[in-house]
């Protein structure tokens, strides 16, 4: 009986122990991040403004969106957040003077979620992070790099 008293205990810290945040580090970017504000979060860029909401991935160009996976994305005023495959992720927003916009801190859950689960993942949250450019066009949002290219297309949820 003692036995299996012991092998639930470790199943169950097994399991506690894979679910963890890791922080992750932001890369470095070209434009320098603006100041602080000491009076809380600075409203979205303008550009952003349209696009605060929740919204489901429908495609992402070059990448196959996993069968059971349901990515989804929440754009608040000051953060970035969702789920991608098996994980959750909270980027927060930094508002920029000249409209733009960066992370200034990345955290996301790390549980592994298959090989293709996984992978698509990984290409997921890369293609959040290199968004330069947010377009909305009616009850769908695009999010491009800076040369205009769609990394990833939303619907409203």
């Amino acid at each position: 009986m003692r036995i299996h008293v012991w092998i639930i205990l470790l199943l169950t810290l097994s399991i506690l122990s894979a679910c963890t945040f890791v922080p992750i580090t932001p890369t470095p970017t070209a434009i320098p991040p603006s100041p602080t504000s000491t009076t809380g979060p600075k409203p979205p860029p303008a550009a952003l403004q349209p696009a605060v909401g929740a919204w489901v991935l429908v495609e992402m160009p070059g990448t196959a969106i996993p069968p059971d996976a349901t990515p989804t994305l929440l754009i608040g005023p000051s953060s970035f957040s969702g789920k991608a495959v098996c994980n959750s992720y909270h980027f927060q927003l930094e508002a920029r003077e000249d409209g733009s916009w960066g992370f200034s801190s990345q955290e996301r859950t790390v549980m592994y979620c298959g090989e293709e689960g996984s992978a698509f993942e990984e290409a997921y949250w890369n293609a959040l992070l290199r968004a330069q450019i947010i377009q909305r066009e009616g009850d769908t949002l695009a999010l491009k790099d800076s040369s205009g290219h769609v990394l990833l297309r939303f619907r409203s949820q």
